[in-house]
């Protein structure tokens, strides 16, 4: 009896103590399943983050692709990128939601993606719209794009590496589950020789759990393959487009001998590339690029390439290379990439000879505009010096023949003509003078130029008895001293002689500083990064049809006989060629016996 009991006893110990074993043998295989969860997720995490910043990159790559050579083509990465990266940011933010530290870092991210491809966008579309190469906005663009990758890959940095420590604890764990685990259930199984048929049974259960675990472990291998795979795929889609790229393409990382970079190792060279070199590209992987290309020491170009690693700041330069299958100019740009750069380079070879050519145009164009100053000095010489002595026998007829009043009239109309002869030759003069754009800039004060501009205009003012009244203008422009007073010299004089019967002229002078959504709204075409005055001519005179607000500025346009008013009709055309000469615009507005508005935007 006490035997059985003791059995018993015994018995149920051996139960007690299997089914602690057969629990922490459970939890063990538990806690092993949960973190092999947990690093499949860690490395979700990294895969859908690689995949972040490929498309960011595939969108760098599209977009500069597109500002070298303008070829659309090179857009197709960009949209593709455009298109997905919004899906896969949600997808990473998702993935981290549960770390708030990986989560905040997400959502950075995200900020610095979505500026990054407004930037890209401002490039395409100025790209798009500008005849330059590169203009200063476009530059300002590509150096805040350049800092703001920086800004990226630090932060694509910082969220790989919390994430690799996150895996790297939960792999040892898994590790430390994994050794666990067997010598449990070889307890478990030493302790089942001697129990009883439950005991047995126990075991077993323990070791179909052990063959879910092994199962799992089958299927995260096979997802990795099929990570791997698609990681494959993806580099050799890569490979292909760097190929059928026209841009060669190279990547090298340095070669340092006690620290000094001595020279660069070819990682990566595209089809483009090679054919320059006279080689497949599998025949410059992993060789010297001073082996290859020895020029590059004579001509300083390697020096540069190791400031560029040094110091990070991209290189942009034209170069003539002279190789065994080409020799011809190169446009080149390099960055750094990592302890290394990456260089893209396209042919200018044609657009070089176009600038050899453009250079000869400008000389034969200047050579012209010399012939045709001379020959304007010849003719207005020749010209007026008739006229003048028209004049001067017009006076000596008039004192001849003063008592007969038919000849006084005749000369008197012959005079009339010579003199208007005379300033329509000085107006085409001026005109001639304006249209070469040859100027002297200066700072001026505009405050300065008016009141000289009235003191010319003293005499007109008090015959006409006209009232100019100027506004606090205390803005200063760049411009040619002599064409700006002249500019206003015209505006204001018109305001006054253009005044209606009986009614005395009044001409208000006023300005302002445009703002950037005035210059957006009103005058897209300006420059966006220059600031701009606005001055505004505004008079109480007879006006004219807003059908001729554009008409006004033609050269000999006018709008009323030589009876009414007198001029040449020329003067509004050099206000015109002056305002264009200061890289500015001018406009006008009116309307019939109520005054007419002329607005001069000038840069600062």
């Amino acid at each position: 009896m006490l035997k059985k009991h003791y059995t018993q006893i015994t018995l149920i110990l051996i139960v007690l103590v299997l089914t602690t074993v057969s629990i922490l043998t459970y939890r063990n295989l538990n806690n092993y399943i949960e973190e092999v969860n947990q690093i499949r997720h860690s490395n979700r995490v990294l895969q859908v983050l690689e995949e972040v910043f490929s498309a960011v990159k595939d969108a760098e790559t599209g977009h500069r692709g597109y500002q070298l050579t303008r070829d659309t083509l090179f857009l197709t990465p960009y949209n593709l990128a455009v298109e997905s990266i919004i899906q896969k940011i949600k997808t990473l933010d998702s993935l981290v939601s549960e770390n708030p530290e990986q989560h905040q870092r997400a959502d950075t991210l995200q900020s610095r993606i979505n500026y990054q491809l407004l930037i890209i966008s401002r490039i395409l579309a100025n790209t798009a719209n500008s005849n330059l190469y590169l203009d200063t906005y476009e530059k300002n663009l590509l150096i805040a794009g350049k800092k703001n990758m920086d800004e990226i890959r630090m932060l694509v940095k910082e969220i790989r590496l919390a994430q690799a420590q996150i895996s790297l604890g939960r792999i040892q764990k898994e590790a430390t589950f994994r050794e666990i685990a067997p010598f449990a259930i070889l307890v478990y199984s030493l302790l089942a020789i001697g129990a009883s048929v439950i005991l047995f049974y126990k075991t077993l259960n323990a070791l179909q759990k052990k063959q879910k675990a092994e199962q799992l472990l089958l299927e995260n291998n096979k997802s990795l393959k099929e990570e791997i795979a698609l990681r494959q795929f993806t580099q050799a889609l890569l490979s292909n487009i760097l190929n059928y790229s026209l841009s060669g393409i190279m990547a090298y990382k340095a070669v340092r001998e006690n620290g000094k970079i001595v020279d660069f190792e070819w990682i990566l060279a595209n089809r483009e590339s090679a054919k320059l070199i006279g080689k497949q590209e599998f025949e410059l992987i992993g060789t010297r690029l001073l082996t290859q290309m020895p020029d590059t020491v004579e001509e300083g170009v390697f020096d540069r390439y190791v400031d560029l690693v040094e110091t990070g700041d991209p290189l942009i330069i034209e170069r003539l290379h002279s190789g065994p299958n080409f020799t011809g100019w190169f446009h080149i740009e390099a960055v750094k990439l990592e302890d290394g750069f990456v260089v893209t380079f396209s042919d200018i070879t044609e657009r070089r000879n176009k600038d050899k050519q453009l250079q000869q145009i400008n000389e034969d164009l200047r050579r012209s505009n010399e012939d045709l100053e001379q020959f304007a000095y010849v003719a207005s010489h020749d010209l007026q010096e008739p006229l003048r002595k028209i004049r001067a026998f017009g006076d000596l007829l008039n004192v001849e023949f003063k008592e007969a009043s038919g000849a006084n009239d005749y000369v008197h109309r012959m005079q009339n003509a010579a003199s208007r002869m005379q300033v329509l030759i000085q107006d085409l003069l001026a005109f001639s003078t304006v249209s070469r754009g040859a100027a002297r800039f200066e700072n001026l004060n505009m405050a300065a130029i008016f009141t000289q501009v009235l003191d010319d205009l003293e005499h007109q003012i008090a015959r006409e008895q006209a009232t100019v009244t100027i506004e606090d203008i205390d803005q200063s422009i760049l411009g040619d001293e002599v064409q700006i007073k002249r500019l206003f010299q015209n505006l204001i004089s018109n305001a006054i002689k253009f005044h209606k019967a009986n009614v005395l002229p009044i001409v208000n002078l006023s300005a302002k500083i445009l703002s950037d959504d005035e210059l957006s709204d009103r005058f897209p075409s300006l420059e966006r990064s220059v600031n701009y005055l606005q001055i505004t001519v505004e008079d109480n005179g007879i006006g004219f049809g807003s059908q001729y607000a554009e008409r006004v500025f033609n050269i000999f346009q006018r709008l009323h006989s030589r009876l009414e008013y007198e001029g040449t009709g020329i003067g509004l055309a050099i206000c015109r060629k002056i305002v264009t000469n200061h890289r500015g615009y001018i406009l006008a507005t009116s309307e019939e016996q109520v005054g007419s508005k002329f607005i001069v935007i000038l840069p600062q």
